[in-house]
């Protein structure tokens, strides 16, 4: 059975003593902010775990706590380790590779908080799963 965050009021929750989520074998996630116009979550990556080429409607940002990832911004690539942060525009292209285990935040905006936009971020797999089918779902650089 999946843990829920707790939530203290509207603005404020807990979830720092949850188990990760599992996204798909090699990826997990704390949710760290859920809101209505925003989200943050903490991503958490096996070595050698990729995801799928992917973009979307919605703008985010991320910021390295640990390990070393790949980033595929539109034809760019860069390696970037802890401390490093980068902003990844709506509809721009993008993918991550794990090149040491480790984690990011991934702050993704909804926009006004409008269910399409909620949706689309919710599942937090797309480019994850085995199916590999690109997006359509959540996050999980």
């Amino acid at each position: 059975m999946e843990s829920e965050v707790i939530a203290i009021n509207e603005y404020v929750t807990v979830a720092a003593h949850e188990p990760l989520r599992p996204v798909r074998t090699g990826i997990w996630k704390r949710v760290i902010v859920d809101a209505p116009a925003l989200s943050v979550d903490e991503i958490f990556f096996d070595q050698g775990v990729a995801t799928d080429s992917h973009g979307h409607g919605l703008s985010q940002a991320a910021y390295q706590v640990s390990g070393k990832f790949e980033v595929r911004l539109a034809d760019e690539k860069l390696v970037l380790g802890p401390g490093d942060g980068y902003s990844i525009p709506a509809g721009v292209e993008h993918s991550v590779r794990c090149v040491e285990k480790g984690s990011y935040i991934l702050v993704t905006a909804r926009g006004a908080g409008n269910g399409v936009d909620r949706a689309e971020h919710d599942h937090h797999d797309h480019g994850h799963d085995d199916h590999g089918h690109g997006h359509g779902q959540g996050h999980g650089h």
